[in-house]
Parts: C-alpha cells; sequence; structure tokens
C-alpha cells in the first residue's frame, strides 16, 4: 500500500512500511524540526515483518511483529532535505517512503506590543480576569505564581505579550494581556494585613487573616515540612495580635514579618509535617484571606478505609495522547488501566473515583477541581511515554514517576517504588515538574509514566492485560504504602 500525499511513489508493492511518528500533514509540505535537534526518531510498523527495513541506507531492527524504533541523524543544511525509508524484500524495494524536512526557529520576539495598550502611563493597576491564571518567570518562560481571579497586580511595563509584574524589592514576574483587566482608574495601594485567628485541631487547622484586597503571594513549605510560609506583596501589617482558639497542637506557632517594600510573610510552624495538603486562598469576600492545613492521623495496617483517591486517566476524547509503532492509543491503555486501579483500591477499603470513565475530552484544570471537590486524600493521574523531538530513545524509557509541592515528594517515592516493582522495567526516575495535574497544594498529587508507548517492547507490555493488572495492583499498593504508619 502506498500513500501519494506522503510523497511515496504510486506503483503499488506487497510490502507496507506505516510510519506512525514523525507525522507529515496531509499536504506533504515538510515537517519542521527545532534548530536544536541533531537527530530524530522514527517509529511505525513494516509487513511482512521478514521484510528488511532501510532508513537512508543503514538496517533497522525489527520486531517479530513489525514494529521499529530507529534514531537517525539529521542534515543540518539550509533548506528542505529528506529521509528516505526502504522495504527490502528478496533484494528489491517492495515498499518506499520519502519523508522531507527542514528546521525552524523557535524564537519569540521580545518587542513591545501595544495592540489594545494605547497610552498607558506606568505602573498600572491590573485585575486577574481568569480562573486559573498563571504567571511566570519571564516572557514564555516557567510558571511562577498563580493568581486567584480578582487579584490585584502592579504593572510596571510590556515586554511583548506580557506585562511585567512589580512585585517589589526588585522581584518581578510576567503575566500574558489575556489573562488580566486594566483597571485605569485606580492608583497602586497597599494592602492592609490585620489581626489573625487561629482554629488549631489534632485533623487540620484553619487560619483567618483580615486583608483589606486581593493581592498576589506566594507560598513556600520548609524542608523539613513543617513550617509553612505565606508571602503577602504589596501589602503592610497591622497584625497585633494572633489569637488561637481552639488549640490542640496542630499548629505550634503563627507569626508575622514584615518585608522589603512592601511584603508581609506569615510563618506557620506545625507539629507534624505538612505533607497531606494546605490550601490558601481568599474567602468570597475580598476582606478576607484563608489558609487551611490538613493534619491527618498516622495510619493503620488497613491504611486506606475512609480515604478519598481520584485516579484520572490522562487524555481523552480528542487528546489522544502518545501513540505506539502499532498504533496502541494511551488514552485507552489509561482509561483501562484506571478501572482496574480504583477497583482494587476499593478492595483495600478506599473510596475510589475516576476523573473519566468513558473516552471524553476532559481540561486539565477540571480533573483537578474535580478533585478539589471531592475533597481528596491523594490524586494519581496516569499516563504512558513519549519524547520530545530529538532526544535519544534509546537512552531513556522505562518507569518514571513525577511529583511539584514538597509534601508530594514521599507519595512520588512510595508510588514509584511499587510501580517499578510491577513493570520490571528501566527505572527512568522520579522528577520533578510543573506540571498542572501535581500543582495542588490540597493534597498528594503525583504522575506515573508507566512506560514508553514508543517503544516497541514497553508498548507490546502495555498490550498486555496481565501485565496491566498487575500494574493497577502495584500503584494501589503504593497508595497503600503511603498512608501507613512512618
Amino acid at each position: 500500500m502506498v500513500f501519494a500525499s506522503f510523497g511515496f511513489s504510486t506503483e503499488k508493492y506487497a510490502g507496507r512500511i506505516d510510519l506512525v511518528y514523525p507525522r507529515l500533514s496531509e499536504d506533504g509540505s515538510p515537517y519542521l524540526f527545532l534548530d536544536t535537534v541533531r537527530a530524530a526518531f522514527f517509529f511505525g510498523t513494516v509487513s511482512p515483518n521478514s521484510a528488511q527495513l532501510e532508513i537512508d541506507g543503514q538496517e533497522v531492527e525489527v520486531t517479530s511483529d513489525g514494529a521499529f524504533l530507529a534514531y537517525v541523524p539529521l542534515d543540518k543544511l539550509l533548506g528542505t532535505k529528506a529521509i528516505h525509508l526502504a522495504l527490502i524484500e528478496e533484494g528489491k524495494v517492495s515498499d518506499a517512503l520519502t519523508f522531507p524536512y527542514a528546521f525552524t526557529a523557535e524564537t519569540e520576539k521580545s518587542v513591545l506590543d501595544t495592540e489594545g495598550i494605547g497610552s498607558l502611563v506606568f505602573p498600572l493597576v491590573l485585575r486577574v480576569a481568569a480562573e486559573h491564571t498563571v504567571t511566570r518567570t519571564m516572557p514564555g518562560g516557567t510558571y511562577d505564581l498563580f493568581p486567584a481571579k480578582g487579584t490585584n497586580l502592579v504593572a510596571s511595563g510590556i515586554n511583548g505579550r506580557f506585562f511585567v509584574i512589580d512585585l517589589g524589592s526588585g522581584e518581578a514576574t510576567y503575566i500574558e494581556k489575556q489573562f488580566v483587566s486594566i483597571d485605569t482608574g485606580t492608583a497602586p495601594q497597599l494592602a492592609v494585613l490585620e489581626n489573625i485567628a487561629v482554629s488549631s485541631l489534632l485533623d487540620e487547622s484553619f487560619l483567618r487573616l483580615p486583608i483589606s484586597s486581593r493581592q498576589p503571594f506566594r507560598t513556600r513549605l520548609s524542608s523539613d515540612l513543617r513550617e509553612l510560609t505565606v508571602t503577602f506583596y504589596h501589602t503592610i501589617s497591622d497584625v497585633n495580635r494572633i489569637m488561637f482558639s481552639p488549640w490542640t497542637g496542630g499548629v505550634e506557632v503563627v507569626r508575622w514579618r514584615p518585608g522589603e517594600a512592601g511584603r508581609v510573610d506569615i510563618d506557620i510552624r506545625c507539629s507534624r509535617p505538612i505533607e497531606h495538603g494546605y490550601i490558601v486562598r481568599y474567602a468570597t469576600e475580598d476582606s478576607e484571606a484563608e489558609i487551611l492545613i490538613r493534619h491527618q492521623p498516622a495510619g493503620r495496617a488497613h491504611s486506606l478505609d475512609g480515604k478519598t483517591i481520584v485516579v484520572d486517566p490522562g487524555h481523552g476524547g480528542t487528546a489522544t495522547g502518545s501513540i505506539g509503532p502499532r498504533r496502541t492509543i494511551e488514552k485507552d491503555v489509561v482509561l483501562t488501566l484506571g478501572k482496574l486501579l480504583t477497583k482494587e483500591l476499593k478492595r483495600l477499603g478506599a473510596k475510589a473515583l475516576l476523573t473519566r470513565d468513558t473516552d471524553t475530552t476532559l481540561g486539565l484544570y477540571e480533573r483537578v477541581d474535580l478533585a478539589r471537590e471531592e475533597n481528596a486524600d491523594f490524586l494519581i493521574s496516569l499516563h504512558t511515554n513519549a519524547l520530545p523531538d530529538g532526544e535519544n530513545p534509546f537512552l531513556r524509557h522505562g518507569t518514571g514517576t513525577y511529583y511539584y509541592q514538597p509534601g508530594s515528594r514521599r507519595a512520588a517515592e512510595a508510588v514509584h517504588r511499587r510501580l517499578l516493582l510491577a513493570t520490571g522495567l528501566r527505572d527512568d526516575g522520579i522528577f520533578y515538574n510543573d506540571l498542572a495535574l501535581v500543582r495542588p497544594t490540597e493534597f498528594p498529587a503525583v504522575l506515573v509514566e508507566v512506560a514508553y508507548m514508543m517503544y516497541p517492547e514497553e508498548e507490546k507490555l502495555l498490550q498486555d492485560p496481565k501485565f496491566v493488572k498487575r500494574v493497577a495492583k502495584g500503584l494501589a499498593r503504593g497508595i497503600q504504602d503511603y498512608f501507613r504508619v512512618r
């Protein structure tokens, strides 16, 4: 079979090359690699599996059922080049494919963008106008702060499509214009933080912080997980007392510290590690901030009894996720895994819920919000892995686990240990990564990449029901281990 739209010859052969990745557009235009990419991986299947596959004249290993994965050097000369695939049977070419490619620079020009801005005078008051908003460390950089809708920001200038947000003391963050509205009639003002009230119980502590307006804040958890610091920017303190009522030892100490250029730090020292979750938010009224810290009791032999575990099968609907050489689709594999995992968790005594139980499209924040609405004790997101263009797939494969919040590190370690035992695959590692599904602070959250879908041997395992069931049991044991007595 041939595909003329991909630049194949129109002559029909008995053999077939099914190139799954990289994928060309229907019009056959060149695939664009980033300028930094020096080699690229190609995978798919061939038939018959007894045929010899060559890419640019080099033989490529093919599995017994016809799957292949190759890592091919790229020509760095300017202009359109091509990679040639040929399937050879009995010394004759039975199918062929020409893969055109070129390079494109991944640059974002940092130029003054005045569209919709007019002749504004800085500093300028902005107001966050959207839910799930993020700021960045620099234009197009990594995520920094996550200001709630209605938060006041002070812009000191524009950089491309980003406002430069002044946090004081030379500290800045960047927010896209689409996330904010401009309050041209308001001058920048400092908020006032007043007397703090603390209700501290064994199971949870709750702090009320009266504040005159919503300001951006940052949270930091100490390395021993016992001290939470909340920094309010563009704020001054009028805290004369901190009242504890009732008090049973969950929070040991609360103190405030003035920072430079209108910044207030609230330090909350707890008697036990803060790894089961905390929330910092503004109440419905602008006049109060709230901090909730969960102090869960030590685990028991039946450690999942009464725990609410939210299981998130990644992707779904129009988002297929990774695709393997045999065209196995991630969204289908992780949905099957998710159903098996919830069944196993329920058997161990937990209340287990799926973010999706059908092949439906679901946004990242919808998944997180569902876990919040269910007052989850644990969130686990299920995935199978792939690599970005340019990485060598023969150097990275196997099983990996991701977390972001410091309090989720032990959860990631507990799950990863059991997952490795269940898969028997190479240890790809535990990763700190700012992903939406592991960003919540309210509960431990981890994301697992069970195996690399693009790797033929691992894709084959993901097609095996016995393997998937074994992984489900391993994940359940890992979550159970996390809640056991330390």
